[in-house]
């Protein structure tokens, strides 16, 4: 697990970067207005088709989707799966799916533990997929780590793990701040 002193030092790193869900949302929020889409429905389809696809392609396929209402080209199968059960039902399936969903919905308490936030917890080791007794444990240890950073830095869950990933992303990867942009959905 990591240390404190290595939180705090890619919270100082990512520290402007913690405001990118709001801005990734107000971008989506601007998108489903000009196009007559609901926002709740639209974040739900971009967090459906986020496993494992870049950012500029998980936006595409989303607009793709609620646009046309149909399968486009590119998206994994388990994926396609997810959408029609959604659109069946309401349900967002999925641990990460649903706190990205809930991050960028803005919702107090969120906290998306990915593939970067298992890295930088330290516990990458193939269990992201399988929902063993220990990956849960360890991913609710890694979110009440993040929320109690919340408290103390005076910010919401979901900016805590904005700053923890694009700090790691700058300090270990030696990613330049460009790179850690919102999700744009402009056309």
């Amino acid at each position: 697990m990591i240390t404190s002193e290595k939180l705090h030092q890619y919270m100082a790193a990512g520290i402007d970067n913690a405001h990118w869900y709001e801005a990734s949302r107000d971008s989506a929020a601007r998108w489903c207005k000009a196009n007559d889409v609901d926002l709740n429905t639209f974040l739900s389809v971009v967090a459906i088709l986020s496993p494992r696809v870049q950012v500029v392609r998980n936006i595409r396929l989303a607009k793709q989707w609620v646009r046309e209402d149909k399968n486009p080209s590119g998206i994994m199968r388990q994926r396609v799966r997810a959408l029609e059960i959604f659109h069946g039902s309401g349900k967002v399936s999925g641990t990460k799916i649903n706190c990205f969903r809930d991050s960028l919905m803005l919702k107090s308490g969120a906290v998306c533990i990915d593939i970067h936030m298992s890295r930088i917890f330290g516990f990458d080791g193939g269990e992201l997929m399988s929902e063993t007794k220990r990956y849960k444990a360890l991913r609710e240890k890694a979110q009440r780590i993040v929320r109690r950073l919340a408290k103390r830095y005076g910010l919401e869950s979901y900016q805590v793990q904005a700053c923890l990933w694009c700090g790691y992303l700058k300090t270990e990867k030696g990613y330049s701040a460009d790179r850690f942009g919102p999700m744009d959905f402009s056309d």
